[in-house]
């Protein structure tokens, strides 16, 4: 038995799926308390992340997503882009300390 074997078959781990893209961040406006499991319950200024924005299984204004490690679909309209500091700055939305 060697240092590293704790009983578990390092082999199981490779059959994993990939974890899916994520294609934006997104923090929400306003409370979403959904009507079915699975739906996102939305709470005010959580993040989500966004794997899915149209395809099979998304009802028309839908997106799939995931926050605090629950992954489900949510209506786009109650989430806005969060934009990095840098995003920010370049549409004339802030400034850097120290800038005019």
């Amino acid at each position: 038995m060697s240092d590293d074997d704790d009983g578990w078959s390092d082999e199981e781990t490779t059959n994993l799926p990939p974890p899916p893209k994520i294609l934006g961040t997104y923090r929400v406006k306003e409370d979403y308390l959904p009507p079915t499991n699975d739906h996102l319950t939305l709470i005010q200024d959580d993040l989500v992340y966004v794997f899915k924005k149209t395809g099979a299984g998304l009802p028309e204004g839908f997106w799939e997503g995931e926050t605090l490690g629950v992954t489900g679909i949510f209506p786009f309209k109650y989430v806005e882009e969060n934009k990095t500091l840098d995003q920010e700055i370049a549409a004339g939305k802030a400034k850097r300390v120290g800038q005019k």
